[in-house]
């Protein structure tokens, strides 16, 4: 069903396809993403890792690795990828590394964990988020041992994603961005959102963070020199799940649809219409929600909600900028709702609790 939904945004979504472009569907989930010389590695869910080169018109994915179900996030240090794997039974949670110079690699086990999301690097350091502790493996020593240095970080679902800059590791926990600083372990909260964030990766510098969550279809941008936050740009997937930066690229990949997504930045409008239509607020809700129209040539439209299988379930004129909905009576899940007016549209993607 969720496929279904998917089908709606992608011919409702405003981005060109000049924009993005669906490079990688060839299994139905995908998480980790990561980028060494000039070659995609995706893994999917099911535990196959494929590898393509970006610099092909036309990449053929190759089959890389399989085996490693349930896995969660990349990282490459050097010439190996590491994964964080969290399948059962328990000696399948754990991070592992694959020479990225030998066909079909042998696993080699790094060390087990209790349930490894997220990694991250800096010169020294390989830092694996499990759970809601912090550990740090060190990459200098002939024989590591990781350490915890963060306990207790409040992730609790989604959040997996880790960058170290300037000495501070930022760390998506559930429905926050968290700083710690890596000397004294101070914490900090960048900023806190209703979305469940998932993904973040270091921008075109590193005073820029891009962000995603899996309950929303949009990359975010945050500014970490002027402290703003905003709505990026569309994905045109269900799921968002892994974020990557590369030149001038960001490739994001999709947890409940199997595609990884290219957004070349380069063909971007300075003023992009997803971001200025229209603002729906609070989502997730109990069902009540408020729609700020901020284009005012969608006023006189026709809003509608579909449900999962795209049956229209709710409709109104846009009489005002901004219109209170009142949904109580649906039942919790995902909905769509699209505001059409003339050659214009908006799609946003809703969720009751």
């Amino acid at each position: 069903m969720k496929k279904i939904l998917l089908l709606f945004i992608l011919f409702f979504g405003f981005v060109s396809s000049a924009q993005i472009t669906t490079i990688f569907q060839q299994c139905n989930n995908t998480n980790a993403i990561e980028i060494h010389n000039g070659n995609l590695y995706v893994g999917c869910s099911s535990g196959d890792i494929y590898r393509f080169p970006l610099n092909n018109p036309n990449p053929t994915p190759e089959l890389f690795k399989t085996g490693l179900p349930a896995l969660q996030d990349f990282c490459v240090v050097g010439d190996y990828l590491f994964i964080a794997q969290r399948a059962i039974p328990s000696d399948l949670r754990r991070v592992v590394k694959l020479n990225l110079n030998v066909s079909n690699p042998d696993i080699e086990i790094v060390h087990l964990f209790s349930n490894p999301y997220g990694l991250t690097k800096d010169n020294n350091y390989l830092y694996i988020n499990d759970t809601q502790d912090i550990y740090r493996y060190n990459l200098n020593s002939s024989n590591p041992t990781p350490e915890i240095i963060i306990s207790n970080t409040g992730h609790n679902i989604g959040g997996s994603g880790m960058v170290v800059v300037n000495n501070h590791l930022y760390l998506t926990a559930t429905n926050q961005l968290k700083k710690y600083n890596l000397d004294t372990m101070a914490q900090s909260i960048v900023f806190t959102s209703s979305l469940n964030l998932k993904g973040i990766c270091i921008g075109e510098s590193e005073q820029i963070i891009y962000s995603v969550n899996f309950t929303d279809d949009y990359v975010y941008k945050h500014d970490l020199v002027n402290n703003t936050n905003m709505q990026f740009i569309y994905t045109q997937l269900f799921s968002p799940g892994e974020v990557i930066y590369d030149n001038n690229n960001l490739y994001v990949s999709n947890l409940e649809g199997g595609q990884v997504n290219r957004i070349n930045m380069a063909t971007l409008e300075v003023s992009d219409p997803i971001v200025e239509n229209s603002i729906i607020f609070p989502n997730p809700s109990n069902g009540n929600f408020t729609i700020r129209v901020q284009d005012v040539s969608f006023l006189g439209g026709q809003m509608v909600i579909l449900d999962e299988l795209g049956k229209v379930i709710y409709k109104e004129t846009v009489n005002s900028e901004e219109t209170d909905l009142r949904l109580q009576g649906l039942a919790s899940g995902i909905y769509l709702l699209r505001i059409a007016n003339h050659d214009k549209e908006f799609v946003k993607k809703i969720v009751i609790q």
